[in-house]
């Protein structure tokens, strides 16, 4: 999701790319509340009938499910705020509760759009100063990644020719 505030065009702006969240947190957990009651229910019955080995691997099964929907749910918080002024771009990621800043100049930073490594991985988009790469919008779908080169050509940030795809 990529969300604008200001006028790129004419003046300093904010960006924000971040992924598209299916759930919340409270969704998840209760997505995993209803997958998980009938297999533990299954799970306790069986126990009751003898077949107590059952009961052990369900839980590990239950567990290891829980810890996909977390992980999944924490990927989905994290954010990139593309700040561009007069002078500089300043990419902030918010990731695991980390924040990495990285500044840039407006007027010698560059647009590179690369292709992934297979044909099925959608092109990346970094941005280029003196021969240092910056990956942005890693987390976006490929309509979105064409809006946010779109915004950044706009703003005035200039594609680098060797790096199109």
């Amino acid at each position: 999701m990529i969300r604008c505030t200001g006028d790129c065009r004419t003046g300093p702006c904010r960006i924000l790319l971040q992924p598209n969240r299916p759930l919340s947190w409270r969704g998840s957990q209760l997505a995993w509340l209803l997958i998980s009651l009938p297999a533990l229910l299954l799970a306790l019955v069986l126990t009751a009938m003898g077949f107590w080995p059952i009961l052990p691997f369900a839980g590990l099964e239950l567990g290891l499910l829980y810890l996909a929907f977390y992980l999944s749910s924490r990927r989905q918080y994290c954010q990139e705020h593309l700040n561009l002024t007069r002078k500089d771009v300043i990419v902030t990621r918010l990731s695991g509760g980390r924040r990495t800043r990285i500044r840039l100049p407006r007027a010698w930073t560059r647009l590179s759009l690369l292709k992934g490594p297979g044909s099925w991985h959608p092109p990346r988009i970094s941005l280029l100063y003196c021969g240092r790469m910056t990956e942005i919008g890693a987390e976006l779908d490929e309509a979105e990644r064409q809006q946010l080169l779109d915004t950044l050509q706009a703003a005035g940030i200039a594609r680098e020719p060797r790096h199109m795809a």
